[in-house]
């Protein structure tokens, strides 16, 4: 199975970043990469060298409603947020900066929306400093705003080479039933194919990809704000050039509810639209 390109790519903009934006702690080297889709802007994979982010612990951070989530870096409208700027100077108000952060030797954190000049977020980077590290500067910060976009376009010329050099293969589709806690409970014989083709990032929980317990969490936190059932769907790329829709259901959040996660071909209605904007198109529901 080949190395995925946005995998290369991201590991070869690391040092350059490291370079010009120092960061890192004495257990963590990298700046961590999510990648999104645009639409519904649902984490598909994490990348890093030295990366070691557990999904589990992610889905949990995302379901925390906390001072920085992805979310607001997205809609954010520079594109760029720190802890310090999100708590008010007081990173100790945040929940993620006292269970995870701290015990893990890391201080600050900035986040970037990896957005193009056309508005859609691709991704996000993290990156984190120590204890007795310098605050992120201004001009740093600057720095990582303008560069996110070009960064962005990297992300999405990879997953245009790899739309274009595989055809799709439609298959049955897989189910995975997690339970609240992220954990998985039971799965079809089909799911293990499924996350086979899905993203290889380095930051798998128990064999499930990284997209797979995103749109768990998204779907719980749908059910969760709504108070009824929740539900979410991210357009993901696989590893053999293909396509897949991975959507996340949850009846209710009764503490015997369960998660449900469908993995499938993307339909041609869906995938048209993300397609549309990975050549870097338009879209207002035909093709011009």
């Amino acid at each position: 199975m080949r190395r995925p390109r946005r995998a290369g790519y991201l590991n070869e903009i690391n040092p350059i970043v490291n370079r010009l934006v120092p960061n890192g702690t004495e257990t963590i080297d990298s700046p961590f990469w999510f990648t999104l889709d645009p639409e519904s802007e649902l984490v598909t994979c994490i990348y890093g060298e030295g990366c070691d982010v557990d999904p589990g612990d992610y889905m949990r951070w995302e379901l925390a409603d906390d001072f920085l989530e992805i979310a607001d870096v997205v809609h954010n409208r520079r594109g760029v947020l720190t802890l310090h700027e999100a708590t008010d100077g007081q990173p100790e108000r945040s929940r993620i900066y006292l269970v995870v952060m701290a015990p893990n030797g890391m201080a600050q954190e900035l986040l970037v929306a990896l957005r193009t000049s056309t508005g859609e977020s691709w991704g996000i980077t993290r990156l984190n400093r120590a204890r007795g590290d310098p605050m992120f500067s201004n001009p740093e910060i600057s720095f990582m705003a303008a560069a996110a976009s070009l960064i962005s376009e990297g992300v999405r010329r990879g997953l245009l080479v790899g739309e274009a050099t595989e055809p799709e293969q439609p298959e049955a589709p897989g189910l995975v039933v997690l339970t609240l806690d992220g954990e998985v409970e039971s799965q079809s014989l089909t799911a293990a194919e499924w996350f086979s083709r899905l993203p290889d990032d380095n930051g798998r929980q128990d064999g499930v990809p990284t997209c797979v317990l995103t749109a768990a969490t998204a779907a719980l936190r749908d059910a969760v704000r709504g108070k009824v059932g929740g539900s979410s769907t991210a357009r993901v790329p696989m590893r053999d050039g293909g396509w897949a829709a991975v959507q996340g259901v949850v009846m209710s959040t009764d503490r015997d509810s369960r998660v449900t996660v469908i993995i499938q071909p993307v339909h041609p209605d869906r995938l048209a639209p993300l397609l549309m904007s990975i050549y870097g198109l338009m879209w207002n529901g035909s093709v011009k």
